[in-house]
């Protein structure tokens, strides 16, 4: 379980223009592990920075481009023994290095 969790983000506008970067955050907790006590470890604390751009200029029309993961952070190791992928916790972490992502949106 962790002790602290939390989503922060903090967002600019200028007229069509904005801007968002957000960090989620994870405190590191003890390993669940199914093999032996000697093994026991603690799984490290987990950030992740997003950043994201959109504009509104058009009418209707919404674009957005984002880095996800933008500073490339590996997920910490762990022993769990629960889920089928091993090294780290789907559960909580994400194995996917750097996205880059777009997104329009159209409303009439």
């Amino acid at each position: 379980m962790f002790r602290w969790k939390h989503h922060a983000a903090l967002s600019w506008r200028l007229g069509p223009w904005g801007a968002t970067l957000s960090q989620s955050f994870k405190s590191g907790y003890t390993d669940q592990n199914q093999v032996d006590a000697q093994y026991k470890q603690d799984v490290g604390r987990y950030a992740l920075w997003n950043f994201s751009g959109s504009y509104t200029g058009f009418k209707g029309l919404t674009l957005m481009a984002g880095v996800k993961n933008l500073f490339d952070k590996n997920p910490p190791f762990t022993n769990q023994g629960t889920m089928f992928q091993k090294g780290d916790d789907p559960r909580y972490t994400a194995p996917v290095g750097r996205a880059l992502y777009l997104r329009g949106s159209y409303s009439f």
